[in-house]
């Protein structure tokens, strides 16, 4: 302990004298005692509290004093001096010659528990006419693996590895027929599910305005956060895992719609607690 802190301990000590009588004022009590043979009648009298009071009091003046011109300022604790067990492995991910990453939106570890998947805008800020593939598979050594995707994106965003490595990603611009979806992607990058209409933005049970995230719960149910501001939606979609609607909350994300999806009908509103107000990967996993 430093002296500041020990200085700071006592001074601690001497402001909750009161609560502390019966433990430390109990040791200066048998000291007493064995020199008054009285004392068991004046213990619980005002002066000998007094008394054990000040002799307190004068101990942290005396060990206070003593410690002469001793700063009593703590030094703040360096924020990185904790032991870091990571170091930085620049040259891991090996991108093939010619390739360069645009915009990463996304990572995530392949259920292996090893291999990285990458998705990013074609090497630039977006995927527009771009012949580029934006979703890539590195192993644990960075050599790249698989690579696909290309021509089903304008703006990637959204992105999510499930526990059957299965890929999914979403657009959230509309463009050249594409965008405004979520599609799944097979570990080989066969296309197996869209949700949503390509390059069509809206509010129906089967349409996304802008949606930027997904996540695939344990029970295979696919969550998608619609909306990326502005005039574009505002809303959490469930979805069964061969994309059937459960329920979308609506603009304001204080209820949820439950949704009839053979009628395509509202059936009943459920408060919002029951579902989830952010996509959290880890939680779902």
């Amino acid at each position: 302990m430093t002296a500041g802190g020990y200085a700071a301990d006592l001074i601690k000590a001497s402001c909750q004298i009161p609560q502390m009588y019966d433990k430390a004022g109990y040791h200066l009590w048998q000291d007493f005692a064995a020199t008054n043979k009285n004392a068991a009648t004046n213990r619980r009298s005002p002066m000998f509290r007094i008394t054990t009071i000040a002799l307190l009091l004068g101990i942290t003046a005396a060990a206070t004093a003593g410690l002469g011109a001793v700063s009593f300022a703590q030094v703040s604790a360096d924020p990185n001096g904790a032991p870091n067990p990571y170091r930085l492995d620049a040259d891991w991910l090996k991108i093939p010659d010619g390739r360069k990453f645009g915009q990463v939106t996304g990572v995530d570890i392949d259920p292996d528990g090893k291999s990285v998947w990458v998705f990013e805008r074609c090497g630039a800020r977006d995927c527009v006419n771009s012949t580029l593939n934006p979703i890539d598979k590195f192993d644990a050594s960075g050599k790249l693996v698989a690579s696909f995707g290309q021509g089903h994106f304008n703006h990637p965003h959204g992105f999510h590895v499930d526990r059957q490595g299965n890929v999914w990603a979403t657009d959230n611009t509309a463009g050249n027929g594409k965008g405004h979806v979520v599609i799944k992607f097979s570990p080989e990058g066969k296309v197996s599910l869209t949700l949503g209409k390509p390059g069509v933005a809206g509010v129906g049970p089967d349409m996304f305005n802008a949606p930027t995230d997904v996540a695939v719960a344990r029970n295979g149910d696919i969550i998608v956060s619609d909306g990326h501001g502005g005039n574009t939606n505002a809303r959490i979609v469930k979805f069964t895992p061969d994309g059937k609607l459960l329920y979308v909350t609506n603009s304001a994300i204080r209820s949820v719609s439950a949704i009839d999806t053979k009628a395509m009908k509202v059936v009943a509103n459920i408060p919002v607690g029951e579902v989830p107000k952010r996509i959290n990967t880890l939680a779902l996993r």
